[in-house]
């Protein structure tokens, strides 16, 4: 087998039985394109309050994340994404730089050798480059029909912008952040998205994708942003249709399969776009899309109320 530097996947995997699902067939699917090249060059790295769930491999680790750590990341309001942001701090200060980083609802299209080699040279291909920096996908320059909220929340956080040191006038874009690969000479990257995402957070309604505006406009202002897309596929759109094919997939395999034969198995598992929409528009489906709207919307009027009392005091 090739042995060389160890490239470093990072993941986080914690919250209902369908994460840990997830994350063990993004994993496994991984794991199938090493073994079948033969590699060990790479170190997948788990962190989970649930190291049990995580798949068993030499190349695979887990970093427990206790319940208590897990509460502390959210913050004050109780921010799902925000625990990203700190795992990944505490990735940077366990394993170093350069990693890439993928959330768990992804499978792996190829190994990521072509970006590793950019990432491991400080982001940089030629001396006075500027660095790249990989995020999964761009989806577009934020505009009047494009994020029109958070278009204004930038214009409004200007001279916020100019004290960071970041782009501070448009365009701005956005970046899918379903993958992250951070380049060598990044350090403390995650502090400054985390700076930048607790301040946008008070001041906007629409917060679910705070943590990716953040990491969007870090990164434009520092890097060369390039897609991750070839390398990775994320089916964000369909989290609530993939969990039922992987519960149905791992339940009916056998519990004492061999851990490269279930990675073979995961390689070869179908996810297509036909199935997934039909499975979309299942009355199920459509249902528990309706619970979980309602279950959002009661949630998110709990955090605007505290939203106001934290602004109040920052006022």
């Amino acid at each position: 087998m090739k042995t060389s530097i160890q490239h470093k996947i990072i993941y986080l995997s914690h919250g209902g039985q369908k994460f840990y699902d997830q994350t063990r067939f993004s994993v496994l699917t991984l794991l199938d394109l090493l073994l079948k090249q033969g590699r060990n060059d790479f170190r997948i790295v788990i962190f989970t309050d649930r190291p049990e769930q995580s798949p068993a491999h030499d190349l695979i680790r887990s970093v427990r994340v206790t319940p208590g750590e897990l509460r502390r990341f959210r913050g004050p309001l109780e921010f799902i994404h925000r625990v990203k942001l700190e795992v990944l701090r505490r990735a940077e200060a366990d394993f170093g730089l350069p990693f890439i980083y993928v959330d768990c609802d992804t499978r792996w299209l190829k190994i990521p050798d072509e970006p590793f080699k950019l990432l491991a040279d400080g982001g940089r291909q030629q001396s006075g480059a500027i660095p790249v920096f990989y995020m999964h996908k761009f989806e577009g320059t934020m505009g009047a029909d494009f994020y029109p909220n958070y278009l204004r929340l930038l214009q409004q956080k200007r001279n916020r912008l100019v004290e960071w040191k970041l782009r501070a006038d448009p365009p701005w874009t956005m970046w899918n952040s379903g993958a992250i690969g951070v380049p060598s000479g990044a350090a403390r990257l995650f502090d400054d998205v985390l700076e930048v995402t607790d301040d946008f957070i008070l001041d906007v309604r629409q917060r679910i994708f705070i943590e990716q505006l953040a990491f969007s406009v870090v990164a434009s202002s520092r890097f060369q942003v390039r897609p991750f897309e070839d390398c990775l596929a994320h089916y964000w759109n369909y989290g609530s249709e993939v969990p039922l094919l992987l519960r149905r997939f791992f339940g009916s395999l056998p519990p004492d399969m061999p851990i490269e034969k279930l990675a073979e198995r995961c390689g070869q598992f179908p996810l297509e776009r036909s199935t997934l929409e039909k499975l979309q528009h299942l009355r199920s489906s459509r249902f528990r899309r309706w619970r979980a709207k309602v279950r959002n919307s009661l949630f998110k009027r709990k955090i605007d109320f505290k939203a106001f009392w934290l602004r109040r005091r920052r006022a």
